[in-house]
């Protein structure tokens, strides 16, 4: 089985379909940033000493994280970019005893 290219592969002309996918990158980008973040805030929590004492070293290991996350996001919004999204929200219907009957 021959190796796809990414421009061989269908990509959906519905404009609910590409909706559905930036509302989903932006969705990821979001969670990632949130992610990492995070994880800059306990670093910065739990070594904050250590930070005062080299703030050299905090500069460039937040210029790194945010650097990686970065990439991370890029590579993430790629990927989806092969793939056909559509949101399917759920539906939820509520019934009274009434309407069994």
């Amino acid at each position: 089985m021959a190796n796809k290219k990414l421009s061989d592969i269908q990509a959906s002309n519905d404009p609910y379909d590409a909706r559905s996918k930036e509302r989903l990158k932006k969705n990821m980008e979001r969670k990632i940033k949130k992610l990492f973040g995070s994880a800059l805030y306990l670093f910065e929590t739990m070594l904050r000493t250590e930070i005062e004492k080299n703030p050299e070293l905090h500069r460039e290991f937040k210029s790194e994280l945010f650097r990686v996350g970065n990439r991370i996001i890029q590579n993430t919004k790629k990927e989806l970019d092969c793939y056909n999204i559509q949101y399917v929200p759920v539906k939820i219907e509520f019934r009274t005893e009434n309407e069994d009957e």
